[in-house]
Protein backbone atom coordinates (compact mmCIF):
# COMPACT_ATOMS: atom_id res chain seq x y z
CA UNK A 1 0.00 0.00 0.00
CA UNK A 2 2.89 2.40 0.67
CA UNK A 3 3.70 2.42 -3.07
CA UNK A 4 0.21 3.59 -4.06
CA UNK A 5 -0.13 7.18 -5.21
CA UNK A 6 -2.72 9.46 -3.54
CA UNK A 7 -4.75 9.37 -6.78
CA UNK A 8 -5.03 5.56 -6.73
CA UNK A 9 -5.96 5.57 -3.06
CA UNK A 10 -8.82 8.00 -3.77
CA UNK A 11 -10.06 5.82 -6.65
CA UNK A 12 -10.00 2.72 -4.42
CA UNK A 13 -11.98 4.53 -1.72
CA UNK A 14 -14.62 5.67 -4.23
CA UNK A 15 -15.00 2.15 -5.68
CA UNK A 16 -15.25 0.67 -2.20
CA UNK A 17 -17.90 3.22 -1.21
CA UNK A 18 -19.94 2.50 -4.33
CA UNK A 19 -19.86 -1.23 -3.64
CA UNK A 20 -21.15 -0.59 -0.12
CA UNK A 21 -24.03 1.56 -1.43
CA UNK A 22 -24.88 -1.08 -4.04
CA UNK A 23 -25.71 -3.56 -1.24
CA UNK A 24 -27.79 -1.11 0.81
CA UNK A 25 -31.52 -0.48 0.39
CA UNK A 26 -33.18 2.89 0.80
CA UNK A 27 -36.68 4.26 1.43
CA UNK A 28 -38.52 6.79 -0.72
CA UNK A 29 -41.09 9.50 0.00
CA UNK A 30 -43.37 10.64 -2.84
CA UNK A 31 -45.78 13.56 -2.69
CA UNK A 32 -48.38 14.14 -5.41
CA UNK A 33 -49.65 17.71 -5.66
CA UNK A 34 -51.97 19.83 -7.77
CA UNK A 35 -49.77 21.80 -10.18
CA UNK A 36 -51.78 25.01 -9.77
CA UNK A 37 -52.41 25.02 -6.02
CA UNK A 38 -49.47 22.90 -4.80
CA UNK A 39 -51.92 21.11 -2.49
CA UNK A 40 -51.51 17.39 -1.89
CA UNK A 41 -53.87 15.08 -3.78
CA UNK A 42 -55.37 12.21 -1.79
CA UNK A 43 -56.03 8.74 -3.17
CA UNK A 44 -53.58 8.72 -6.08
CA UNK A 45 -52.00 5.36 -6.89
CA UNK A 46 -48.21 5.69 -7.04
CA UNK A 47 -46.67 2.72 -8.84
CA UNK A 48 -42.99 1.80 -9.09
CA UNK A 49 -41.88 -1.15 -11.16
CA UNK A 50 -38.24 -2.09 -11.49
CA UNK A 51 -36.34 -5.32 -12.12
CA UNK A 52 -36.67 -6.46 -8.50
CA UNK A 53 -39.57 -4.31 -7.33
CA UNK A 54 -43.26 -3.89 -8.13
CA UNK A 55 -45.20 -1.90 -5.57
CA UNK A 56 -48.24 0.39 -5.51
CA UNK A 57 -49.15 2.75 -2.63
CA UNK A 58 -52.02 5.25 -2.28
CA UNK A 59 -51.32 8.84 -1.28
CA UNK A 60 -52.76 10.06 2.04
CA UNK A 61 -54.88 13.17 2.67
CA UNK A 62 -51.77 15.38 2.29
CA UNK A 63 -50.66 13.71 -0.94
CA UNK A 64 -47.82 11.70 0.63
CA UNK A 65 -46.93 8.04 0.35
CA UNK A 66 -43.96 6.26 1.90
CA UNK A 67 -42.10 3.38 0.31
CA UNK A 68 -40.01 1.24 2.70
CA UNK A 69 -36.32 0.36 2.37
CA UNK A 70 -36.60 -1.70 -0.81
CA UNK A 71 -34.64 0.40 -3.32
CA UNK A 72 -30.96 0.05 -4.23
CA UNK A 73 -29.12 3.14 -5.44
CA UNK A 74 -29.96 3.86 -9.08
CA UNK A 75 -32.66 4.89 -11.52
CA UNK A 76 -36.35 4.15 -11.00
CA UNK A 77 -39.55 4.97 -12.90
CA UNK A 78 -42.59 6.30 -11.04
CA UNK A 79 -46.10 6.22 -12.51
CA UNK A 80 -49.28 7.76 -11.13
CA UNK A 81 -52.54 5.89 -11.59
CA UNK A 82 -56.00 7.11 -12.52
CA UNK A 83 -57.34 10.08 -10.54
CA UNK A 84 -60.53 11.75 -11.76
CA UNK A 85 -59.84 15.22 -13.10
CA UNK A 86 -56.06 14.84 -13.35
CA UNK A 87 -53.66 13.85 -16.13
CA UNK A 88 -51.51 10.80 -15.18
CA UNK A 89 -47.72 11.10 -15.36
CA UNK A 90 -44.66 8.89 -15.71
CA UNK A 91 -41.31 10.23 -14.49
CA UNK A 92 -37.80 8.94 -13.88
CA UNK A 93 -35.98 9.51 -10.59
CA UNK A 94 -32.77 8.46 -8.87
CA UNK A 95 -32.44 6.70 -5.52
CA UNK A 96 -29.57 8.33 -3.65
CA UNK A 97 -27.48 7.13 -0.70
CA UNK A 98 -28.30 10.53 0.81
CA UNK A 99 -31.63 9.86 2.53
CA UNK A 100 -32.65 13.53 2.41
CA UNK A 101 -32.49 13.41 -1.42
CA UNK A 102 -35.07 10.61 -1.66
CA UNK A 103 -38.08 12.90 -1.58
CA UNK A 104 -39.92 13.21 -4.90
CA UNK A 105 -42.70 15.69 -5.70
CA UNK A 106 -44.95 14.92 -8.67
CA UNK A 107 -47.16 17.71 -10.03
CA UNK A 108 -50.40 16.70 -11.73
CA UNK A 109 -52.33 18.97 -14.08
CA UNK A 110 -56.10 19.27 -13.86
CA UNK A 111 -58.19 18.38 -16.90
CA UNK A 112 -61.90 17.95 -17.56
CA UNK A 113 -61.24 16.43 -20.99
CA UNK A 114 -61.20 12.80 -21.98
CA UNK A 115 -57.65 11.50 -21.56
CA UNK A 116 -56.28 8.52 -23.46
CA UNK A 117 -52.91 7.35 -22.18
CA UNK A 118 -50.62 4.38 -21.57
CA UNK A 119 -47.15 2.89 -21.79
CA UNK A 120 -45.52 0.78 -24.49
CA UNK A 121 -43.10 -2.01 -23.57
CA UNK A 122 -41.58 -5.14 -25.02
CA UNK A 123 -41.99 -8.64 -23.54
CA UNK A 124 -38.96 -8.10 -21.28
CA UNK A 125 -40.54 -5.00 -19.77
CA UNK A 126 -38.25 -2.49 -21.49
CA UNK A 127 -39.86 0.81 -22.50
CA UNK A 128 -40.25 1.40 -26.25
CA UNK A 129 -39.43 4.93 -27.34
CA UNK A 130 -40.98 6.57 -30.40
CA UNK A 131 -43.71 3.97 -30.88
CA UNK A 132 -46.54 5.22 -33.11
CA UNK A 133 -49.85 5.35 -31.23
CA UNK A 134 -52.94 5.96 -33.36
CA UNK A 135 -56.17 6.82 -31.56
CA UNK A 136 -59.41 6.37 -33.49
CA UNK A 137 -62.75 7.60 -32.12
CA UNK A 138 -65.40 7.52 -34.83
CA UNK A 139 -64.12 9.60 -37.73
CA UNK A 140 -61.48 11.34 -35.57
CA UNK A 141 -57.90 10.11 -35.75
CA UNK A 142 -55.04 11.34 -33.58
CA UNK A 143 -51.42 10.22 -33.94
CA UNK A 144 -48.92 10.47 -31.08
CA UNK A 145 -45.52 8.98 -30.18
CA UNK A 146 -44.33 7.35 -26.97
CA UNK A 147 -41.54 9.11 -25.06
CA UNK A 148 -38.33 7.66 -23.60
CA UNK A 149 -40.35 5.96 -20.83
CA UNK A 150 -42.82 4.49 -23.32
CA UNK A 151 -45.53 6.93 -22.17
CA UNK A 152 -48.11 8.57 -24.42
CA UNK A 153 -51.26 10.63 -23.82
CA UNK A 154 -53.89 12.61 -25.69
CA UNK A 155 -56.72 14.88 -24.51
CA UNK A 156 -60.05 15.13 -26.28
CA UNK A 157 -62.96 17.44 -25.53
CA UNK A 158 -66.17 15.83 -24.23
CA UNK A 159 -68.28 16.98 -27.16
CA UNK A 160 -65.81 15.80 -29.79
CA UNK A 161 -66.22 11.98 -29.89
CA UNK A 162 -68.65 10.87 -32.60
CA UNK A 163 -68.52 7.28 -31.38
CA UNK A 164 -68.60 5.48 -28.03
CA UNK A 165 -65.69 3.25 -29.04
CA UNK A 166 -62.04 4.32 -28.69
CA UNK A 167 -59.45 2.22 -30.52
CA UNK A 168 -55.71 2.52 -29.95
CA UNK A 169 -53.33 0.97 -32.48
CA UNK A 170 -49.68 0.84 -31.43
CA UNK A 171 -46.73 -0.05 -33.66
CA UNK A 172 -42.94 0.25 -33.59
CA UNK A 173 -40.05 -0.74 -35.85
CA UNK A 174 -39.33 -4.49 -35.73
CA UNK A 175 -42.43 -5.14 -33.58
CA UNK A 176 -45.87 -6.52 -34.37
CA UNK A 177 -48.61 -3.91 -34.08
CA UNK A 178 -51.31 -4.23 -31.42
CA UNK A 179 -54.83 -2.81 -31.37
CA UNK A 180 -57.07 -2.42 -28.30
CA UNK A 181 -60.58 -1.02 -27.89
CA UNK A 182 -62.43 0.57 -24.99
CA UNK A 183 -65.98 1.83 -24.60
CA UNK A 184 -66.33 5.53 -23.75
CA UNK A 185 -68.54 5.84 -20.66
CA UNK A 186 -70.62 8.94 -19.75
CA UNK A 187 -68.91 9.58 -16.39
CA UNK A 188 -65.41 8.37 -17.19
CA UNK A 189 -62.53 10.66 -18.17
CA UNK A 190 -59.48 8.36 -18.11
CA UNK A 191 -58.82 5.54 -20.58
CA UNK A 192 -55.62 3.57 -20.10
CA UNK A 193 -54.00 1.57 -22.90
CA UNK A 194 -50.90 -0.25 -21.64
CA UNK A 195 -49.37 -2.23 -24.50
CA UNK A 196 -46.80 -5.00 -24.77
CA UNK A 197 -45.33 -5.42 -28.25
CA UNK A 198 -43.82 -8.66 -29.53
CA UNK A 199 -40.82 -8.79 -31.84
CA UNK A 200 -41.47 -9.62 -35.48
CA UNK A 201 -40.20 -12.98 -36.68
CA UNK A 202 -37.45 -12.69 -39.27
CA UNK A 203 -39.00 -14.51 -42.23
CA UNK A 204 -35.72 -14.62 -44.16
CA UNK A 205 -33.99 -16.51 -41.35
CA UNK A 206 -36.91 -18.94 -41.14
CA UNK A 207 -36.73 -19.59 -44.89
CA UNK A 208 -33.01 -20.34 -44.70
CA UNK A 209 -33.53 -22.63 -41.71
CA UNK A 210 -36.14 -24.63 -43.62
Amino acid sequence: MKHLTPFLIIIMLIVNQQSIFANDLYSLTVRVVDKDTNRGIEGVEVFIEEARIAKTILTNKDGYCEFPKIFPVGKIVIRTGKKYGYIPRVISATISPRIEDNNIVIELERSNNLIFFGQVRDKKGSYINNATCILKVGSDTEIMSSDSLGFFKHEMAHDRPKSNIAEMEVSAANFKSVSNKQTIQPNQLLYEFNVILKKKINEKKLTRAV
